[in-house]
């Protein structure tokens, strides 16, 4: 059960890597009508803050599956386990905040953004996973 509970978290953390990025680019327009910012600092400020968010929860995401699976390959099961949190977290943020605004609904160009953003971040996670697996033998990591 605590296999089960780990890689559940793990995989809803690299959920939320992927899915806030999502959120703040499907949510540009809505963002700079309350900010009141030009569209290039909305979009300067947007990169800086995804590139640290996915940076950051890459790195934490990193030492959890150093530390909690070591070499187990059920370490790859977040890979394809992070997708239902993705999907559920843009469900809920609609949900709970729905357009209220015409204007603010996203570019068509987005879907193709967030389409290649959804077929990447699989390979990171493998790639997270096996990196993370091949170091979980040090003395000094736990």
């Amino acid at each position: 059960m605590s296999t089960f509970l780990r890689l559940n978290a793990v995989a809803l953390l690299f959920a939320l890597m992927t899915g806030i990025p999502a959120l703040s680019e499907l949510n540009f327009y809505r963002i700079l009508r309350l900010t009141e910012w030009e569209p290039g600092t909305l979009v300067t400020a947007g990169f800086i803050f995804n590139s640290v968010w996915i940076g950051g929860l890459s790195v934490i995401g990193y030492r959890l599956l150093r530390r909690w699976f070591g070499l187990k390959p059920v370490r790859f099961a977040a890979a394809l386990l992070w997708i239902p949190y993705y999907f559920l977290l843009l469900r809920a943020f609609g949900a709970l905040f729905p357009l209220a605004d015409a204007g603010d609904l996203p570019n068509p160009a987005s879907g193709l953004i967030l389409l290649f953003g959804i077929s990447v971040t699989p390979f990171w996670i493998v790639f997270l996973c096996a990196v993370g697996g091949t170091s979980a033998d040090r003395e000094g990591d736990r």
